[in-house]
């Protein structure tokens, strides 16, 4: 399979508060870029996250404010149902519009987030 993405995944554990229209759900961060991030969660649960839908996202980073990021807007670029063996069920957002201070944050919470053990 040939890779699209233009920037490196690093998985992460980072919550992210995201709202579309008048809902608003907290999910996990499995893994993040510069230009987007994957939320584990299982699709039928979140019936008003679809794919094309625009949404509002905050990446919180552990309890360190300066390590948060604020993506002003995300879409929904693909939904990963639950019958993938290696892939976990959730929702990939690709960042539409975030300003340069956030761009900063967000590189910040790539370097600094606690990465995900490889074996668990």
């Amino acid at each position: 399979m040939i890779e699209r993405r233009k920037h490196p995944r690093l998985s992460v554990m980072a919550q992210v508060q995201l709202t579309h229209d008048a809902e608003v759900h907290i999910l996990e961060a499995a893994n993040v870029s510069r230009g987007g991030l994957f939320l584990s969660g299982n699709p039928p649960d979140y019936p008003d996250l679809v794919a094309g839908a625009d949404v509002d996202l905050v990446i919180f980073a552990n309890n360190a404010d300066e390590l948060d990021a604020h993506a002003s807007r995300a879409r929904i670029a693909r939904i990963e149902p639950e019958t993938h063996e290696h892939q976990p069920a959730g929702f990939g957002l690709a960042f539409t519009a975030i300003d340069e201070r956030n761009v900063t944050r967000l590189e910040r919470l790539i370097e600094h987030v606690p990465k995900r053990s490889k074996t668990g």
